[in-house]
């Protein structure tokens, strides 16, 4: 087996053993998110006020960037065939377990031309882990504030 599939496949076992410590943080139950830089300074804001939800996710965020940008071979888009050599994601998708303040999550970056059309990223995103890892992944609405729909 050649040095390039070899790593791929270390970086696929990373993967998903990652996503195995999420799930068992969550019990199967997720959050996922995506953040595109201009949300960068508001988080930031956010944890140094001491927000400690906050400050684990802008470290995630953190960790991502730093992953894509040294990834051998280079990062994938979540939703194409995209490769990040040298340019950077037009957005990240983190998923952590749904509890108050994570302690794991996984991270992936998206091109460009996949962020387009916003109205259907989530869905999309979604659809993708679907596909990939969690084929019994179901949708659930955003939980509102008491009294609001």
């Amino acid at each position: 087996m050649n040095r390039k599939m070899r790593r791929a496949q270390r970086a696929r076992r990373e993967w998903v053993a990652g996503l195995l410590r999420v799930e068992d943080e969550g019990q199967g139950v997720w959050d996922m998110r995506v953040y595109f830089p201009e949300h960068f300074a508001g988080l930031t804001a956010d944890a140094l006020a001491g927000n400690r939800n906050a400050a684990v996710l802008l470290d995630l965020l953190i960790n991502t960037i730093s992953h894509i940008g040294r990834a051998d071979p280079p990062a994938l888009c979540l939703l194409c065939d995209h490769q990040f050599s040298g340019d950077r994601p037009a957005a990240f998708v983190i998923v952590t377990a749904r509890v108050e303040v994570p302690e794991q999550g996984l991270g992936n970056g998206l091109c460009e031309g996949c962020v387009e059309p916003g109205a259907t990223l989530l869905q999309r995103v979604a659809q993708s882990y679907k596909e990939r890892v969690m084929g019994d992944l179901r949708i659930l609405p955003t939980p509102h504030a008491a009294g609001r729909a």
